[in-house]
């Protein structure tokens, strides 16, 4: 998922708290990942039926990403990855669920720990979205003193 599709999709606080949970580290060669070099990585790919939600989303940095492609599992390419950073798939495959059982999204422990990453990294995001919502706010506002005839 790219970083803007991902904004989208997500939201800054939500994508900001996937950040968080991985203490911006790739999940599979364990490299600090930094702002604008992460990729979050499905791990069940979308091609193969893959939701974006919380329970399906690592970070990972933009080559393993590239490297693990469509694939379910660890294809060659990233185990080689893998190895050279001196971890094993085992160590990968429990970084994954400890990223897993943490929860984000709206009103969670997790985006409210990353509100600071949040505005560091995607600000202009936070800024778009609130201008946004302070349009619509006012649009509705000016809809409910219309008077209906």
């Amino acid at each position: 998922m790219s970083r803007w599709s991902a904004i989208n999709r997500l939201g800054p606080y939500t994508l900001a708290a996937l950040i968080w949970r991985a203490k911006k580290r790739c999940t599979w060669c364990g490299q600090e990942v930094a702002k604008g070099r992460y990729a979050i990585d499905h791990v069940v790919p979308r091609a193969l039926g893959g939701a974006d939600v919380y329970t399906n989303l690592v970070l990972a940095c933009g080559e393993c990403n590239v490297a693990r492609s469509d694939s379910p599992g660890v294809p060659p390419a990233l185990l080689a990855r893998i190895d050279a950073a001196g971890r094993t798939e085992a160590e990968c495959w429990d970084e994954v669920k400890r990223q897993l059982e943490i929860p984000v999204g709206r009103g969670t422990w997790a985006n409210t720990c990353a509100r600071i990453l949040a505005k560091q990294w995607f600000g202009n995001a936070i800024t778009k979205d609130l201008a946004n919502a302070r349009s619509y706010k006012a649009r509705v506002a000016q809809e409910q003193k219309r008077v209906p005839f």
